[in-house]
């Protein structure tokens, strides 16, 4: 399966968002997961989760875990980040585009002739800060520009 982002023109936009056209990336997260790996994050109130995603914000980096419930209220929950500047480094041979938060998100993007990326690869260490074993979410989306 293959996820999308356009990729935006250099220019004065911001730094990271400008070089790949996306905003971030953003996994969905297992409510079943989180109630048993994460208790403490749901805060008593598993009983009620129906959705929850990790959101990886390019620029500023940020990192954010939503949590959904029945009702559809919010809880967005900010995850400590160390003070990093991104590392966005373009493979102009193979299409490539490669991006490096330490400590926060490695990813790569394939650019495509239509304008487009394709998300290669994605790893945050945050998942498994917050007491998620691997398979417990699903694989990464591009978050455009402009999209919440």
């Amino acid at each position: 399966m293959t996820r999308q982002a356009t990729i935006a023109d250099s220019g004065p936009a911001r730094q990271v968002a400008g070089a790949c056209g996306v905003r971030g990336v953003r996994w969905r997260i297992s409510p079943d997961a989180l109630r048993a790996y994460a208790p403490a994050i749901v805060n008593g109130r598993s009983a009620e989760l129906t959705a929850a995603e990790l959101f990886i914000d390019l620029d500023p980096p940020r990192a954010v875990l939503v949590l959904i419930s029945a009702r559809g209220d919010r809880a967005e929950h900010a995850l400590p980040l160390a003070a990093a500047a991104p590392e966005i480094v373009r493979d102009e041979p193979r299409g490539l585009l490669h991006i490096d938060l330490p400590g926060v998100l490695a990813m790569c993007l394939r650019a495509n002739g239509d304008r487009r990326a394709a998300l290669v690869y994605a790893h945050t260490p945050l998942l498994a800060a917050i007491g998620l074993p691997g398979g417990v979410y699903d694989v990464p989306v591009l978050v455009e520009n402009g999209v919440d």
